[in-house]
C-alpha cells in the first residue's frame, strides 16, 4: 500500500531541522520502501504492508527520535484516506482561490459530536472552520493564519488529541505523488 507519513513540527521555522536525504533514510530504517519526500517539511510518501497505521506511526516515530534526538509527532495516512479527506472538502471554492489559506488538519484521533461542539465554541474572527471524520478543514482569510487566534495548539488542546496540519496546494502535491509511486511500485493505493 501507498502510505504518508506527516510528521509534526520538523523544519519549521528553523526548529527541529532534518535533510530530506536523512528524512527518507530514517524510513527506510523503519523498514519502509520508497520513500519520497515533498517540500522541506514532514511529508514523506512510501510503500509498505498493510500494516496497522499505529505501527508505521511508532516505528517512524522511533527512528526519527534516535535520529533527531527528540520525540515527534508522526501520523500516517494511506493515500487512499488523504483522496478520500480532498474528495470529502467541504471548502471547494477556497480550495480552487486560495489554496495556500486552506489547511487540513489531520487528528490522531476520531472527533464525535462533543469535538464538533468544542470546535463551534473556539475564537474565530473570519476564519471557517468544518470537521470531518479525522480531520479539520480550516480556512484562514488574508492575511492568514499567522495572525489568528485559533491555532493547532489551541484546535489540540480543545479537541484533547494530536493533529499535524497541511495546506490545500500541499495535499494537492502529497497526492499527486501518491499516484506516481503507485504507478512505480505497483502498490495499490
Amino acid at each position: 500500500m501507498i502510505h504518508v507519513s506527516l510528521i509534526r513540527g520538523i523544519n519549521v521555522g528553523g526548529n527541529r531541522r532534518i535533510a530530506m536525504e536523512r528524512l527518507r533514510a530514517v524510513h527506510l530504517a523503519a523498514g519502509v520502501e520508497s520513500p519520497h519526500t515533498i517540500l522541506q517539511s514532514g511529508n514523506v510518501v512510501f510503500a509498505a504492508g498493510r500494516e496497522k497505521r499505529a505501527a508505521l506511526e511508532a516505528r517512524i516515530a522511533a527512528s526519527l527520535a534516535e535520529e533527531m534526538g527528540v520525540a515527534v509527532e508522526v501520523l500516517v495516512r494511506t493515500a487512499a484516506e488523504i483522496d478520500a479527506v480532498r474528495a470529502a472538502n467541504p471548502l471547494p471554492a477556497e480550495a480552487g482561490a486560495d489554496p495556500s489559506h486552506l489547511l487540513v488538519m489531520f487528528l490522531r484521533a476520531p472527533l464525535d459530536k462533543a469535538d464538533t461542539a468544542r470546535l463551534a465554541a473556539l475564537p474565530m474572527a473570519g476564519e471557517l472552520v468544518h470537521p470531518g471524520a479525522e480531520a479539520v478543514y480550516l480556512y484562514y482569510p488574508p492575511p492568514g493564519i499567522g495572525r489568528s487566534k485559533l491555532t493547532g495548539t489551541v484546535i489540540e488542546r480543545a479537541l484533547g488529541t494530536v493533529g499535524t496540519a497541511r495546506n490545500w496546494t500541499t495535499l494537492t502535491r502529497i497526492s499527486a505523488l501518491a499516484r506516481t509511486l503507485e504507478s512505480e511500485t505497483g502498490r495499490a493505493r
